[in-house]
């Protein structure tokens, strides 16, 4: 049986972004991860 994902990425101005380098939620083999705030909801 297959079964399709449907995905949708939103492209966001970096500049939309409030970012406190003080909130960083986590690190890994990506990057590191970070709290923000962008359209008034909390994001990562």
């Amino acid at each position: 049986m297959r079964s399709q994902i449907s995905e949708s990425v939103t492209a966001i101005n970096y500049n939309d972004l409030k970012i406190n380098p003080n909130n960083e939620l986590g690190r890994g083999a990506f990057g590191i991860v970070y709290k923000a705030i962008w359209n008034n909801q909390v994001v990562a």
